[in-house]
């Protein structure tokens, strides 16, 4: 009889065990991290055990008073604990100094129990919070790094897979229990849940920090709770970078809330159930984002990149993430994008002027597919002792999606002097549109500028490009290519949203520094002789850029 009553007891304690170390994610691998804590300082409020500053449960149902002993607030504050009023005022009643900041804390009848790791268990009799006092150290040395209350049992856990039982029948003296005395009458060990039972008020504040900086679940909790009552209205500015709602705090808004901006459009679907064509108003989320600032009429919240937003569109509260990613926003589809760029080259060992330019016109659809019309490059050079103009016109169609992009073109390759045909293209872009991408384009021409004189695929040009944010409207580029028309560069800048974030109305500057080479080339026969020499203008230079992209 005795030895089942053991073994109840033994089982009984290990399934204490299991789930305090279920609760903790097992005491010893945290240990190991938060004894730095504890040699270091203060332990800040995301070290703090999930379990941290619950009292224990009494009977369901049944409220717990404190009889006996004045109620109070408790603030840990590096190794003190400090005792305030309960109210507003949150008046300081007395403090009191533990060797090390505890890992956690929890309270029953005005009495206190703080792990403090090494330090091991330190009761605080705050029965008089005005006067504070250590009643009993225990399990010092032994690395104590968690405490729960079941009941009238206090459990410890200790960073070595160990687990310290009291009964606290003498809070301010609790006593250890043995196996034998477990088996002999202790309730069975059940965790409490919060109801019927009154939770100290617990906060925990970093040195150096206001002790009015509460932290806590429950205001984690509260800025991700669903809004009792959804606010709606429309968009009624947009302008760099930034949208203006016609809501405020009289309508309920308020700093911090997220809002979903939607689009509308009367759209024609077939009735399944008559067949008959209907007009319906379709809605798209074209952005999540967060008030950042509020009036009593009207608010305002900062567009991210992928964000999209229209004068007249709608919004309403939601509790949904944000939209906006840096490295890799949304695509937005249904827009026009217009790209320009122009690269002077300032001669080094010429006394020729050099231009290179890239244009384009594309429009991105709704689904993943990208039309678009490229003159990439257009070459000039002028001076002596001749003149010459070579470019390249590409038609491309391509599969766009958010992270990949694959392209493919026919177009034409002019050369006033030089290789000339027709060009087909390829475009590959590994990464987001106006994010972290790479971007590589190649062209092959069909010519004959070659030693057998028989026409046949060339190389025409070869280009890429490598995109990296930097800050929300802000991103580098390294750039660099070369190609058949006797030019090759390479640079590095700064791409800046100055309007918008990727949708419609977006303007966007780049600007970059470095080294070009364009040359013009061309064989001439000298006068009375038969003689054939190449005549070259032109050559390398130090250049410098500046883009445009606008989006429609």
């Amino acid at each position: 009889m005795h030895r089942s009553r053991l073994a109840v007891g033994v089982l009984s304690a290990l399934v204490g065990c299991v789930s305090m170390f279920s609760h903790h994610a097992l005491a010893g691998p945290r240990a190991a991290r938060a004894r730095a804590g504890a040699k270091t300082g203060p332990v800040g409020p995301d070290t703090v055990p999930a379990g941290a500053a619950l009292s224990p449960a009494s009977s369901p149902g049944t409220e717990q008073t404190a009889s006996g002993h004045q109620d109070f607030s408790l603030v840990i504050h590096g190794k003190t604990l400090r005792f305030e009023s309960v109210g507003a005022s949150g008046k300081l009643l007395g403090s009191i100094e533990l060797p090390v900041a505890p890992v956690q804390v929890v309270e029953k009848n005005g009495y206190v129990y703080a792990a403090c790791r090494t330090a091991g268990l330190y009761v605080v009799d705050a029965t008089d919070p005005a006067s504070p006092k250590v009643s009993l150290v225990k399990d010092k040395g032994r690395d104590v790094v968690g405490i729960r209350i079941s009941g009238d049992l206090l459990l410890v856990s200790l960073a070595k897979y160990a687990l310290g039982v009291f009964r606290l029948t003498d809070p301010a003296h609790p006593r250890a229990l043995q196996g034998g005395e477990l088996a002999g009458g202790a309730p069975p060990l059940k965790w409490s849940n919060g109801r019927g039972e009154r939770r100290p008020r617990v906060r925990r504040v970093r040195a150096g920090r206001s002790s009015g900086a509460v932290v806590g679940r429950k205001r984690r909790a509260a800025r991700r709770a669903k809004p009792r009552v959804v606010v709606s209205g429309k968009v009624v500015k947009v302008a760099r970078g930034k949208v203006y709602f016609d809501r405020g705090t009289d309508a309920g808004l308020s700093v911090g809330d997220r809002v979903a901006i939607i689009r509308s459009k009367k759209v024609q679907e077939v009735n399944p159930l008559t067949k008959a064509k209907v007009t319906v108003q379709s809605r798209r989320t074209m952005a999540v984002v967060r008030i950042e600032h509020a009036e009593r009429q009207w608010s305002r919240a900062v567009l991210g990149r992928g964000d999209s937003a229209l004068v007249g569109d709608r919004f309403e509260t939601t509790v949904r993430r944000l939209t906006a990613n840096k490295y890799f926003p949304r695509r937005l589809g249904g827009l026009w994008r217009i790209r320009f760029g122009l690269w002077p080259v300032i001669g080094v060992n010429t006394r020729a002027f050099s231009l290179m330019s890239f244009s384009s016109v594309a429009y991105e659809f709704k689904f993943p597919l990208k039309i678009s019309v490229e003159l990439a490059p257009l070459i000039a050079v002028l001076g002596k002792p001749h003149s010459g103009v070579a470019g390249n016109v590409l038609f491309t169609a391509a599969y766009s999606s958010r992270f990949f992009e694959l392209g493919f073109g026919v177009g034409y390759q002019g050369v006033a002097y030089g290789r000339s045909g027709g060009v087909i293209g390829q475009t590959i872009r590994l990464g987001a549109i106006d994010g972290l991408n790479l971007t590589f384009m190649n062209q092959l021409v069909w010519s004959d500028d070659n030693s057998d004189g028989e026409q046949r695929f060339m190389v025409g040009s070869l280009s890429g490009q490598i995109n990296i944010p930097l800050v929300s409207r802000v991103s580098m580029f390294f750039s660099g290519g070369g190609g058949s028309q006797r030019y090759g560069y390479g640079d590095a800048g700064v791409r800046i949203y100055v309007h918008g974030t990727g949708g419609p109305g977006t303007i966007i500057i780049s600007s970059s520094l470095g080294m070009a080479y364009i040359v013009s080339e061309r064989r001439v026969t000298k006068p009375n002789t038969n003689y054939t020499e190449t005549e070259k203008t032109g050559g390398y230079g130090v250049t410098a850029s500046l883009g445009l992209d606008f989006r429609l």
